[in-house]
């Protein structure tokens, strides 16, 4: 069993401690079960007379619930699996495009790359990218809420093979718009701006064709281009995590929220 994090005694948060089990809420040193087991007997509970001691009670705990939400996030972070996933597909359209190809880079870990050379192996490239997604805790993407994500599914759905099942999905992209404050919330712009560097390649429609026609030179530029991408966007995170609450983000099977 893993270190539990501390949390605050739910009868008047007097102190901290680690619990025992799933559904220790009253600390042991300062005997608080008991004190409140006595104050659900009493008809009437008293109160402060003073309404500043009340008053004092109540920002307390407002302190110490977020106290416990910041101890409870950076337990995640610390015990979690996060996937930085990004696609590069041919046609933005997944009815008439493929997956070329998938990256997933692992936070402090290696990069997983899956290549489809056309038609043939598409499929093959797609099942092992939805099945390394579904190992991780955290799966972040930079608009993959709207591309990457629903993209795979499709693809996968059209070579008559189930969508990704279930999993948490960060969108670095929504946490870079709604608490930054940028002139444009691109990749590269938020690249250029947290980490004052632009690795990330051009996009060359010209490379793109090639490579769905078999040229090496060219799936090797783009096989680069979205190993740069995850690199990046795992900086970004990091740049990011401290504005992302861990514990919010749901569990999502088949595209709805548990």
């Amino acid at each position: 069993m893993g270190i539990q994090p501390l949390i605050f005694c739910a009868y008047d948060y007097c102190c901290q401690f680690e619990p025992g089990s799933h559904n220790a809420r009253y600390c042991m040193l300062h005997n608080c079960k008991r004190k409140r087991e006595n104050a659900l007997k009493r008809v009437v509970i008293e109160h402060p007379h003073d309404p500043t001691d009340l008053w004092q009670l109540q920002e307390d705990r407002k302190k110490g619930n977020m106290k416990l939400a910041q101890a409870k996030n950076d337990w995640l972070l610390g015990k979690s699996s996060f996937a930085f996933f990004d696609l590069e597909t041919f046609d933005l359209s997944a009815e008439f495009g493929l997956v070329l190809v998938s990256c997933i880079k692992w936070r402090g870990g290696p990069t997983q790359t899956f290549v489809a050379h056309g038609d043939k192996d598409e499929r093959e490239c797609l099942l092992a990218t939805r099945d390394t997604l579904e190992q991780a805790d955290f799966v972040v993407t930079y608009y993959g809420t709207g591309f990457d994500i629903p993209y795979l599914n499709t693809r996968l759905l059209i070579n008559k093979e189930r969508p990704i099942g279930e999993f948490r999905h960060i969108d670095a992209y929504y946490t870079a718009k709604h608490k930054l404050r940028l002139q444009r919330n691109r990749m590269a712009n938020v690249e250029l701006a947290l980490l004052e560097s632009v690795q990330k390649t051009a996009i060359k429609p010209g490379i793109w064709r090639k490579a769905l026609q078999g040229n090496k030179e060219a799936l090797d530029y783009i096989v680069d281009h979205c190993q740069r991408d995850v690199a990046i966007l795992g900086n970004i995170f990091e740049q990011l995590k401290g504005f992302i609450n861990l514990s919010a983000v749901r569990w999502r099977r088949y595209g709805g929220s548990y």
